[in-house]
Formats: C-alpha cells, structure tokens, sequence
C-alpha cells in the first residue's frame, strides 16, 4: 500500500455524509467481542430484507 494513500479510501456512489455511517459500521464488525459484529451482520440483513421486500412491493403496485 503507498504510504501516502494509507488512511483513505474512496468509493464510487458514496456521498460525504455517509462516510460517518460507514466508518460506524466497520467498527462494529470489527469489535473485538464477537457478538458486536454477528449483531450488525443480522441488522445489516434485516435491512436489506425489508428495503428489498419495499422495492418488489412499489414495482408490482407501481
């Protein structure tokens, strides 16, 4: 890794306020007890499950 880029990363589609957001996520998968990042993994799913669920729903209706 080039010393000059070590600590920051860039990603496409991700808006300066959500970096926040991301930076909170990565800590708690990584949290050393491992309950911390199984616990943000199921959350990370539910979500997903009802944005998706949301997103089937409003194209079937819509």
């Amino acid at each position: 890794m080039n010393a000059t880029k070590a600590g920051r990363c860039s990603m496409i589609g991700l808006r300066p306020d959500e970096i926040e957001w991301v930076r909170m996520l990565v800590t708690l998968l990584r949290h050393p007890d491992p309950l911390a990042p199984e616990l943000a993994r199921q959350a990370l799913e539910y979500v997903h499950t009802v944005v998706s669920g949301s997103v089937r729903e409003q194209r079937m209706n819509g």
